[in-house]
């Protein structure tokens, strides 16, 4: 990045964004979540999620396979990683099995079939979990990291470089633990605050786009209208709480 683009950033900009960054934060985490719990779930062994999926299985199996899923909407069995959530970005309702995600237009059929899947890979899976084997640890430790982050995001409102967790990360990563009696129930219950913690954050629903766009279009108008001097910030890393100092330089090439 040139130097001309450097001067974008303006001292009193930079500062606010930094001091308000939690301005950006709302609920609207599930990608953080959703990751996380296909990690737990991809090598689990819980008996409650290969329940869910046969009863699932059972019940499909029944419907004729040209069915659509919304005839039988208030039918579905009721068991854990069975559950109605919420409505895709097109407004149809969708049933998460086992954190797959099905909407109400699909067939049972092609429903049957992708749960029939699951089931026969999941307990392959978790023979071999069960193991210790077959385990994609980097993944895994993707999704620890994104409870921790989350976890520091929700209860201190920022997520701090490096890592408290950074340490454990690499072990899992490195694959030193076992997953079945260590990482596999830790995730899970990491997951489970998560979930808590969401549940009671007094984050919003939604950022407030509007009010971003506005900012944005205020602060091009100061840089290229010349309405107050632009003036680069080099942070300082005795004053700076972030200590970002050696990374805005080595960004923008100072």
């Amino acid at each position: 990045m040139n130097i001309e683009k450097a001067r974008a950033i303006l001292e009193k900009d930079y500062l606010y964004l930094r001091k308000n960054k939690e301005l950006f934060y709302t609920k609207n985490l599930n990608s953080f979540v959703d990751y996380a719990k296909g990690q737990a779930a991809k090598y689990g062994i819980k008996g409650s999620r290969l329940n869910a999926a046969k009863l699932m299985i059972e019940f499909l199996k029944e419907l004729p396979s040209d069915t659509k899923l919304r005839d039988v909407w208030d039918k579905f069995p009721k068991a854990e990683h069975i559950e109605i959530i919420e409505k895709d970005p097109n407004g149809f309702r969708q049933v998460q099995i086992c954190n797959r995600k099905l909407q109400e237009s699909v067939k049972a059929g092609y429903a049957y079939d992708m749960v029939k899947t699951f089931y026969d890979a999941y307990g392959n899976r978790a023979k071999m979990a069960a193991a210790n084997k077959g385990i994609d640890w980097k993944a895994i430790s993707h999704a620890f990291r994104a409870a921790y982050q989350l976890i520091e995001l929700f209860m201190e409102g920022t997520i701090t470089y490096p890592l408290k967790s950074a340490p454990f990360l690499k072990k899992i990563k490195n694959g030193e633990i076992n997953y079945i009696s260590e990482a596999a129930p830790k995730l899970e219950k990491l997951i489970d605050v998560i979930e808590i913690l969401s549940a009671n954050s007094k984050y919003p629903d939604h950022c407030n786009v509007d009010w971003w766009e506005n900012w944005i279009c205020d602060t091009i108008e100061v840089v290229y209208y010349k309405k107050r001097q632009p003036k680069i910030l080099i942070p300082n890393p005795e004053t700076d709480p972030y200590n970002t100092a050696d990374a805005f330089k080595k960004e923008f090439g100072l």
